[in-house]
């Protein structure tokens, strides 16, 4: 059976991984709780899981906020993701979730990152203060993006070569 917990109100911190692993089509709700200060991602969501991710705070990790790899879908609604050393969310590996009202700011990478034959619907987010641009979209990477503010993040518009793929990274946007 696909485990589908509801996970509220906790505070989880000082992980020497991930604070929070869904995977191998894992549901669940996490909803209003504080993670911060992993080692790794604050929330991994990897293999084909679907997860509802609301009004949780995810900040100070070493590594990124959200990580969604290997078919990882979820919805994230009203997250404030922040501060984070990695990107505010990063989405790789043929993911797509659907990121809606989030604030994602003040990171030290981008606020989102989307690589690898990923995509993701963005609506209505704001996404601020982070220092390698707001969004960085590696080359052929088309997600749907409504309604966001993308503000004040380092970088304006630039095409970078990492690896042999182009990334754009788009600084403000509305």
């Amino acid at each position: 059976t696909v485990s589908n917990p509801v996970i509220r109100g906790n505070k989880i911190w000082g992980g020497q991984n991930g604070g929070v692993l869904v995977y191998n089509g894992g549901l669940g709700l996490l909803e209003q709780n504080e993670i911060f200060d992993n080692a790794m991602a604050g929330v991994w969501i990897k293999t084909d899981s679907n997860p509802t991710l609301k009004r949780n705070k995810i900040f100070d990790g070493r590594d990124g906020g959200i990580c969604i790899f290997n078919g990882g879908k979820g919805v994230l609604e009203e997250n404030d993701i922040f501060r984070n050393a990695q990107a505010g969310v990063l989405i790789s590996t043929q993911s797509h979730p659907i990121l809606r009202r989030n604030r994602i700011f003040d990171g030290l990478a981008a606020g989102v990152e989307i690589t690898n034959n990923a995509t993701a619907t963005l609506e209505f987010n704001q996404i601020f203060n982070n220092r390698f641009g707001g969004l960085c979209l590696a080359s052929g990477v088309q997600p749907i993006v409504r309604g966001n503010k993308i503000f004040n993040n380092q970088d304006a518009v630039e095409k970078a070569v990492s690896n042999g793929q182009c990334l754009y990274k788009i600084s403000s946007y509305t």
